[in-house]
């Protein structure tokens, strides 16, 4: 009986043992789980179990204390992935560390960072140094009272995960990285903060943004029209309202056409005070990848503007060129380039000065161009010349109307509203082509599979140039 006791007594000293040292691995457990997890750009995932009372949230920091970015950056991730709510990061978040920054504001500011579709960010990392040196010129010469905030700010590429979407890396593009670029800012001892007068900047593009993407989701040009005029200042012509009447109506179509991205659900790319830049799917692709397009929002002076590429292409009548009442010539007919001879033009134009240039032919090897300059019209042409007898022949490859030109145009006679002529308001050259703003003033063509292009050099909203020209590159040789 006393053996029978004394195994007994055993047992249950070393039940109580294991039972401590069970105690202590799950007390150990999280704490070795949190000290892996330090030191790394990777974001933590919400894999705690429900307690009965919720400990308050706080900001991971450094040994010492200290709130670095990376402390500020994975707090808005946090809120940005629903491991904690936007006000208790706020509230967690120090106020030397976000300077008379409102919750209002903030809260908004995570939802410009956050993807439509709510998918999560993984990483992060900085961006490149001429990039970041790119962006910081942007603002400080756009914006400058925030110039020295912007020279002491870091910028950070947010990371987003491809979701459940199934990706083949070879022939899908959106195995391409999804981001968006914010910035940190630093005060002058190199300590981070959230700078309240940069995020209701960025607030106010991102915000102005929805009403424009909604107006394109409803279709509502009215609404998109008065949006536009708000890159404008109050007074304007009445032919800057019809221009933005034109692009209203035209956008609303292209979206409609062109573009797979819901308007509402476009990424932002980048965020800054100055700009905001969406990234939106195109419904064409190219060799088997998804293409992308970027809508831009621009600040400066308290007017936003909206950069929209769209595919502005050489109207047919503008491929003809016009000698006061009377045709001259076609950059191509029924998209066949025509060969031309020197006769009716020296008798309209006089005699030119032919000049043989050093230029090649990506197609056809061994071709021969010449510069044909008459008092009104500039040519190249691709063909045979005789520089002594005045006489020519062959396709032309561009010509150019210049301050001589005053009895030519294009498209019509001078003067018609779709004719295009030297000295033309600028204003005017738009309302044919409201978009070429946004392209430099470059205008893309194409005819059987030959590229050309119409470029308007302007000053003092005249034009003082305009060049049709053939373009060659590698796709097409």
């Amino acid at each position: 009986m006393k053996l029978r006791a004394t195994k007994k007594q055993n047992n249950r000293q070393s039940i109580l043992r294991i039972s401590a040292i069970f105690c202590s691995l799950l007390i150990l457990l999280p704490m070795l789980t949190g000290c892996l997890s330090l030191g790394s750009n990777s974001i933590r995932k919400n894999n705690t179990t429900k307690t009965k009372a919720k400990l308050p949230y706080k900001i991971n920091t450094e040994a010492n204390g200290e709130i670095t970015d990376i402390s500020l950056l994975s707090a808005m991730i946090d809120s940005i992935n629903n491991l904690a709510t936007v006000q208790e990061v706020f509230t967690a978040i120090p106020e030397p560390n976000k300077r008379d920054l409102s919750l209002n504001d903030f809260s908004q500011y995570i939802e410009a960072m956050s993807h439509p579709e709510k998918k999560e960010i993984i990483e992060f990392r900085c961006v490149p140094t001429d990039l970041k040196r790119q962006i910081t010129v942007g603002i400080s010469t756009t914006m400058s009272s925030l110039a020295l905030e912007a020279e002491s700010t870091e910028y950070y590429e947010l990371i987003f995960s491809k979701g459940d979407q199934e990706v083949n890396a070879e022939t899908d593009q959106e195995a391409e990285i999804v981001s968006t670029i914010i910035g940190i800012q630093h005060d002058e001892e190199g300590k981070p903060y959230l700078s309240a007068d940069w995020i209701e900047e960025v607030n106010q593009i991102y915000e102005f943004s929805r009403f424009y993407f909604k107006a394109l989701n409803d279709r509502d040009k009215d609404m998109l029209a008065w949006l536009l005029m708000q890159a404008y200042p109050e007074q304007v012509e009445d032919i800057i309202s019809e221009i933005v009447n034109n692009k209203a109506q035209l956008l609303i179509d292209y979206y409609r056409l062109n573009i797979e991205t819901e308007p509402l659900n476009s990424v932002a790319k980048l965020l800054m005070p100055n700009s905001i830049e969406y990234l939106q799917e195109l419904t064409t692709s190219t060799n088997n990848q998804k293409s992308f397009r970027i809508c831009t929002f621009k600040q400066n002076k308290n007017l936003i503007s909206v950069s929209e590429p769209y595919p502005d292409k050489i109207k047919n009548q503008h491929l003809n060129l016009y000698y006061e009442d009377s045709f001259l010539l076609s950059w191509s007919s029924n998209g066949v380039r025509e060969i031309y001879f020197s006769d009716r033009f020296n008798t309209i134009l006089g005699e030119p000065k032919i000049e043989k240039l050093a230029m090649d032919d990506p197609i056809q090897s061994g071709a021969v161009f010449w510069q044909i300059q008459y008092g009104q019209l500039n040519l190249i042409i691709k063909g045979f010349a005789d520089p002594e007898n005045k006489t020519w022949s062959g396709i032309i490859e561009q010509f150019e109307l210049n301050e001589k030109s005053d009895k030519l145009s294009l498209g019509s006679t001078k003067g018609a509203a779709d004719s295009l002529y030297y000295n033309m308001n600028l204003n005017d050259f738009c309302m044919n082509y409201p978009f070429s703003p946004e392209s430099n003033f470059v205008i893309q063509g194409n005819q059987q599979g030959t590229k050309m292009e119409l470029i308007v050099q302007a000053e003092n909203s005249k034009i003082t140039r305009i060049i049709i020209r053939a373009v060659y590159d590698q796709a097409t040789a």
